[in-house]
């Protein structure tokens, strides 16, 4: 196997990232007509939707150029967007109303009258059910095409719900109100638990337990909640037991982030970013600035971009390591509430009470792949949704898309559908089995193939790869092993032939 680890030695030097000297290069701001507390979601194209408070929402490109804008509706568009797998775009709004739009015009695809106000995010289900809250305490599921009710669920605690919903990979539904209760709904709407977390408080006297910020989900068993009781709550997502409780100094209107090895972000209202264990205690604090609702947002390096207000009409815009050491920061004029997002090519959008949407550069780091719940609404597209992704073998294949359970798209050797579930033999569904060396990165796989033995391959080079045994580059005509009943065809550059699955095996 010498000149196997000779190859992934010479590929791992070439595919080395190139270290950048400036974190924040501002490329552009988008002027709106009003105040921008909502989140951008970010597509895959890097197209971002907004809302704002001037009650319309906004489309803009990776260019910062206007793609469409909505005509003014009833009230503000403080929450923030979610993308739907059909190509929709929903949010709420002030007005008493879920608004769904296409994403590709702007045009309105249907709406949705509440009982209350929706501030709260809408979340967006694993078949694409939209879940959404509203300040009166109702929870309702919609058709994603329809915008027609599924099921509607009313808390008993007369609370509203300014929290937004988090849903994991089964559909269970996580959420709080405004008298402190966490609440569990399974995909039809039914009551899984609901827990006062009042009882659970480690203070005396306290009266407020609203919830605001989104929870998060850990992937493993746990769902946070932070609240204005100045805690941060690890309950069981089976039952609600609590885990565990951190007490903070001030209110905690943010909502918690993990890194990529499942340690907790939270950053309270008076700017203490905190990173605690799994089990719940500190690793270090380190004061941003004072944060309001706003959340932190994780990069594939396992940075930590985080906004604070500094004063005197300001907010100071940070990137950590995993360390709590500050790598740069940059002082802004205007007063920040939106969380940063980041898009596939590191750029890094969030809005500003000044009236604009910013982008920075970001240095070319995507948002964590391996974390759990990288920043508010979990991914680029502000879904709400763990979708049951393993952080382990995203690890090896960081440029992986999940879809459901464990199986996972590549950009190579055909479709690229594979299932991770034996990791780190991968089933693939063109090549059957393949076995990983265990030393991928983003663009570059080793992989042993039970006929070809091991080969090397690259997102970069749509088909073609390297073949150890044969000293050669081949290339796989993709989809003959399903046309086919005799097996997949290959060229080999080296003989300048094709060769069938058979005539490979007579060899």
């Amino acid at each position: 196997m010498n000149m196997l680890f000779q190859f992934k030695s010479m590929f791992a030097v070439l595919a080395a990232p190139i270290a950048t000297a400036a974190i924040f290069t501002q490329n552009w701001s988008f002027p709106s007509a009003g105040d921008v507390f909502s989140s951008p979601a970010v597509d895959e194209a890097g197209n971002l939707y907004f809302g704002c408070r001037d009650n319309r929402l906004y489309a803009v490109s990776a260019a910062g150029q206007s793609l469409w804008t909505t005509p003014a509706y009833g009230d503000w568009f403080d929450g923030s967007p979610a993308l739907m797998p059909d190509g929709g775009v929903v949010v709420g709004n002030w007005d008493f109303s879920v608004y769904c739009f296409e994403q590709a015009t702007g045009e309105l695809r249907w709406s949705y009258a509440t009982g209350g106000a929706v501030i709260a995010s809408p979340a967006v289900g694993m078949t694409g059910v939209v879940h959404v809250a509203s300040a009166d305490g109702t929870v309702v599921a919609l058709d994603p095409t329809l915008g027609t009710v599924r099921w509607t669920y009313v808390t008993d605690s007369q609370g509203d719900i300014e929290t937004s919903l988090a849903v994991d990979s089964e559909n269970n539904i996580y959420f709080a109100d405004s008298t402190g209760t966490a609440i569990s709904l399974d995909r039809n709407g039914d009551l899984r638990w609901a827990i006062s977390l009042v009882s659970y408080t480690t203070f005396s006297g306290l009266t407020d337990f609203e919830v605001f910020g989104s929870p998060a989900l850990s992937g493993d068993g746990d769902v946070y909640f932070g609240t204005r009781s100045q805690e941060l709550f690890a309950l069981d997502t089976i039952d609600g037991s609590m885990q565990w409780v951190y007490t903070f100094d001030q209110w905690v209107d943010s909502a918690p982030v993990t890194l990529s090895d499942g340690t907790i972000l939270t950053v309270s209202r008076d700017g203490d970013l905190t990173r605690l264990s799994e089990a719940g205690f500190e690793i270090w604090t380190r004061d941003v600035g004072e944060v309001l609702y706003s959340a932190p947002a994780v990069d594939d390096e396992d940075r930590i971009f985080v906004a604070g207000y500094v004063g005197g009409g300001q907010t100071r815009f940070s990137c950590l390591d995993v360390d709590g050491n500050v790598l740069e920061s940059v002082v802004l004029d205007g007063i920040n509430d939106s969380a940063p997002n980041i898009a596939l090519d590191g750029t890094v959008y969030f809005g500003m009470n000044g009236n604009q949407l910013i982008a920075f550069e970001g240095a070319g780091s995507r948002l964590s792949r391996t974390s759990i719940w990288p920043r508010f609404r979990q991914g680029m597209n502000q879904e709400g949704r763990y979708s049951g992704f393993n952080p382990v073998t995203m690890s090896y294949f960081p440029s992986a898309v999940t879809t459901d359970g464990e199986w996972y798209k590549l950009d190579w050797l055909g479709t690229g559908w594979l299932n991770a579930t034996y990791y780190p033999w991968v089933y693939h569904v063109e090549h059957e089995w393949l076995y990983c060396s265990g030393e991928g990165n983003t663009d570059n796989y080793w992989f042993y193939d039970l006929l070809l033995g091991w080969v090397y391959t690259s997102r970069n080079w749509v088909d073609t790869f390297y073949n150890q045994n044969t000293n050669s580059w081949m290339f796989y005509l993709v989809e003959s092993s399903l046309l086919n009943t005799e097996g997949r065809w290959f060229y080999d550059f080296g003989t300048g032939a094709w060769a069938q699955e058979q005539a490979l095996y007579i060899k």
